[in-house]
């Protein structure tokens, strides 16, 4: 079955239930979101928002706002409930229905395939980052097989990744330290991971990242934290994992002697 008409399911299911278990809607507590953070689902397209729209509104990240929706945070404490709860009651609609809410998920369906099509053109014809040109310039020395800005298909549709090595290993950039980034490459890690589990996934990120983010990237295979050529040591290792001891060690040798150790900008 076609993963929109599923979730359409699932959330008219989902609506009915709390329909019949909120007197239509007039009786709302903090523990139906606390108990069931799916619920955030329901309501987001009875107030006819998308992700960013929700995550500004209960101020969490779109990323946190989808794990909700698909049942990757089982609950939620009562007192952070209760915020999101009160924000939500208050742009309520007079008379929250089932055709509204499908009529939202349909909108917001046809948005997201038009735009995510779009986004992806996009992304497959920008120019490389500092750190992707540094990861390039290794594999193309190498002799690596590569492939960049690749598309690949996920269980939420197609996702532009910044690099596929090997057909066995997903490459993510970023030179950015925020939060929020580092959210939005975890969910596309655990995408990546549910589609492709016999893939590795790594993330080149800026040197010194707080535990924070480090947190936030827990479904990678590994993390770099890129200063020169010579932090891709590690990576070095994991395409060579399955060579034998002295091919691993001349391939370290070569690297090492390959690399102008220059420190990034």
């Amino acid at each position: 079955m076609p993963i929109y008409k599923t979730l359409e399911q699932e959330l008219t299911s989902l609506f009915e239930q709390l329909k019949n278990n909120t007197e239509n809607f007039s009786k709302l507590e903090p523990e139906i979101i606390c108990s069931n953070p799916r619920t955030i689902g329901v309501f987001r397209l009875l107030l006819r928002k998308s992700l960013n729209e929700m995550g500004q509104l209960l101020n969490r990240s779109y990323a946190t706002v989808s794990q909700y929706e698909r049942g990757k945070i089982h609950s939620i404490p009562i007192g952070e409930a209760g915020k999101m709860l009160e924000a939500i009651k208050q742009r309520m609609p007079h008379d929250p229905n089932l055709s509204l809410l499908t009529g939202s998920f349909l909108e917001f369906k046809d948005k997201s395939r038009g735009g995510t099509m779009q986004a992806l053109k996009r992304a497959e014809k920008m120019e490389p980052t500092t750190q992707e040109r540094i990861l390039s310039k290794y594999l193309t020395q190498m002799g690596v097989p590569f492939r960049q800005h690749v598309t690949l298909d996920t269980e939420i549709g197609p996702l532009n990744f910044d690099f596929q090595i090997k057909e066995s290993i997903i490459v993510e950039c970023t030179a950015s330290k925020s939060k929020w980034k580092a959210e939005s490459l975890g969910y596309r890690a655990i995408k990546a991971r549910e589609k492709y589990p016999q893939m590795k996934i790594v993330a080149l990120v800026p040197k010194s990242v707080n535990d924070g983010f480090r947190r936030r990237l827990r479904d990678f295979d590994l993390i770099i934290e890129l200063e020169n050529e010579s932090s891709l040591l590690p990576l070095v290792d994991l395409l060579f994992t399955k060579k034998s001891k002295s091919d691993k060690e001349q391939r370290r040798a070569e690297f090492l002697s390959n690399s102008s150790n220059r420190t990034m900008g």
